[in-house]
């Protein structure tokens, strides 16, 4: 498992080092930590388009006030 962990990209760093804290990494299993990683990258996605979204809100904005 830690073999696993280790082989992730730095996107999971923060994830990885949770996980290592808080299980016990002999009774973690892999479906656990696939979901946690799953998880992880939705709301790393969810994150990255909300922050998406409120760029091109504020350009549409800034856009408008210029004309």
């Amino acid at each position: 498992m830690e073999k696993i962990l280790g082989s992730l990209t730095d996107n999971f760093k923060n994830v990885v080092c949770a996980i290592e804290e808080s299980k016990d990494l002999a009774m973690f299993i892999v479906d656990e930590l696939v979901g946690s990683l799953k998880t992880n990258e939705q709301r790393q996605k969810k994150k990255e388009k909300e922050i998406l979204e409120q760029a091109l809100q504020t350009k549409a904005s800034i856009k408008d006030e210029n004309f």
